[in-house]
């Protein structure tokens, strides 16, 4: 049984669950996102795990992915 970690109210998750949420294969396209700044990443002290807002995987899984042109 998975327990919700919250931090601030916010619900956060694994880069390896919002790789499977975002239908992704790999880790470098979430990667990706939090370098753009679309994703943010909190570091729990403790834990050893970079953890990714659920609430911004769902808005981010929901856009229309389109490439970039530049």
């Amino acid at each position: 049984m998975k327990k919700k970690i919250l931090f601030n109210g916010e619900e956060l998750i694994s880069k390896s669950e919002a790789i499977r949420m975002l239908g992704f294969s790999q880790l470098n396209s979430v990667d990706y996102y939090i370098r753009r700044g679309k994703l943010d990443e909190y570091k729990i002290i403790g834990l050893n795990k970079k953890l990714l807002s659920k609430r911004q995987v769902l808005v981010l899984r929901t856009l229309p992915q389109i490439a970039d042109a530049g």
